[in-house]
Parts: structure tokens; C-alpha cells; sequence
């Protein structure tokens, strides 16, 4: 079966949203031309060493500006959709042993800055005036030494000798640092 034609099967058996099947295309179409310029057209003639040799390549393709290479997250999706359409591939019988050879690139992870002591104390400095200007700097101290959002801090139990957070993204409870303790 034809590369392309193989593709559309697969979109078609997975019944993908509109925004899946453009994310698939974006993600395989690439994966279908490299194979057209190897010289491979029908599924059965993928090799292992085509797989590799295509993660190889966007390894060194830019993104949309032209100069940074591709991000992780990119690179990530790609290889978990070409490995997603290599087993389907396996299922049909229409190749074997390929959905192995997919190497799954790590994701970089994300370290974000944190406020210097400084900015800190700008931060408290700035926070309210007249008779709310203490609870202020008490949610700005538990904001800045928790990093819980806005509507988690506003869930806090503030009754309790150790305050805890509650709501979305705190499945354990966040613990209000030692900022807020001193205000």
C-alpha cells in the first residue's frame, strides 16, 4: 500500500477531530515526502534504518523562524505519532517490527526564574495601603513562597497552625512558606 494512502487509512480507522487530523498531517506529511526523496512509496518497503534516519533528520530541522532547531515538545509529538501509525501499520499487517525502532526523544524541562529577594521585597512593598495592607502582603508572602495560583490561595484554611492549600493543581496541599509567617 502506497505511504500516503496508508496515512489517510490510519486518520480514517482512528476517526480524529478536525484538529487531530490536522495535527496528524502536520506531524506525518513530513514523514511521508523524506520517504518519497528516499525513494520508498509503499509502506512494505519502510526498514528500520528508515525510521532512525528520519528521527535523525528533524533532529537537525529548524522551526517556523528558520534558525532555531525544532523544540523537544515537537520532536516528542512527531515520534509519538509515527510511532502510533507504525503500529496501526503492524495491526493491518502491512509491516513488522518498525513501531520498535521509534526513538522517544525526552522532553526538556522548563526551569522557570524565580523573584530575587529584591523583587521580593518590592513585591510586599507594593501590596495594598491602609487597613488591608497587611492581609495583602500576607497573600502576596503565600503566593510568592508556595507559587499556588490566585484561586488556590483564596481556598486556603487559614484557622489551621499550617496552612495548606486546596483546590486545582494541589493534590497534596501546598504548605505557605516562611514569608508568610513573619507578616
Amino acid at each position: 500500500m502506497q505511504v500516503e494512502a496508508a496515512m489517510r487509512e490510519y486518520r480514517w480507522a482512528k476517526q480524529y477531530s478536525k484538529a487531530s487530523l490536522k495535527t496528524s498531517r502536520y506531524r506525518l506529511g513530513p514523514f511521508a515526502d523524506w520517504l518519497r526523496a528516499q525513494g520508498v512509496t509503499e509502506v512494505e518497503k519502510i526498514e528500520a534504518g528508515h525510521v532512525r534516519a528520519y528521527q535523525r533528520h528533524l533532529t537537525t530541522k529548524t522551526g517556523r523562524d528558520g534558525v532555531a532547531p525544532l523544540k523537544s515538545e515537537t520532536l516528542l509529538g512527531c515520534a509519538k505519532q509515527l510511532h502510533a501509525f507504525l503500529v496501526w501499520c503492524e495491526e493491518e499487517e502491512m509491516a513488522t517490527g518498525l513501531s520498535k525502532r521509534v526513538v522517544m526523544p525526552r522532553k526538556d524541562s522548563l526551569v522557570l526564574r524565580t523573584l530575587t529577594p529584591k523583587e521580593v521585597a518590592a513585591l510586599l512593598d507594593a501590596a495594598g495601603q491602609g487597613q488591608l495592607r497587611e492581609r495583602d502582603r500576607a497573600i502576596v508572602a503565600c503566593l510568592v513562597d508556595t507559587g499556588v495560583r490566585a484561586r488556590s490561595c483564596a481556598g486556603c484554611d487559614w484557622r489551621t497552625s499550617t496552612p495548606t492549600t486546596t483546590g486545582p493543581g494541589s493534590s497534596s496541599g501546598a504548605r505557605a512558606g516562611r514569608n508568610a509567617w513573619w507578616l
